[in-house]
């Protein structure tokens, strides 16, 4: 199997463990819950609490979103690769995104912490997440 230059050159080994285990936590996941779909908003922190991770929210293009960093962002250092759990209109559906040394790939773009975020759904994906493992 061939092992491309993001693989070999882009992303550590950790980032792509962790990447597979983010994706193995969301296959988890059901598409709604009490009859509304899950949202990435509750998906990405869910997820993060159960690994550890902080996230981001802000906009995907046009779209209200939200993802995970492969890691903490401390001030002054280069911004994290984005690792994200539910990438709108693209499969597959987690994806590790480059963010460069300087800039956020321009379809992502942070905005205002949200306030609109249903807890009872992200405590109901967490303990999802805890019984399969």
């Amino acid at each position: 199997m061939m092992h491309g230059y993001a693989a070999r050159e882009i992303f550590t080994e950790a980032e792509q463990a962790l990447a597979s285990r983010v994706s193995n936590l969301v296959a988890l996941s059901p598409y709604d819950i009490d009859g509304e779909p899950v949202r990435c908003h509750e998906l990405v922190r869910a997820v993060g609490e159960e690994l550890g991770l902080s996230w981001a929210d802000g906009w995907f293009g046009m779209v209200e979103h939200s993802w995970l960093w492969t890691r903490a962002w401390l001030p002054l250092e280069p911004i994290p690769n984005i690792l994200d759990p539910y990438v709108p209109g693209r499969l597959p559906q987690t994806q590790l995104i480059h963010t460069g040394s300087h800039v956020l790939p321009l379809d992502y773009r942070r905005g205002d912490y949200r306030k609109d975020i249903r807890w009872p759904v992200i405590t109901h994906l967490r303990n999802l997440m805890r019984s399969a493992a």
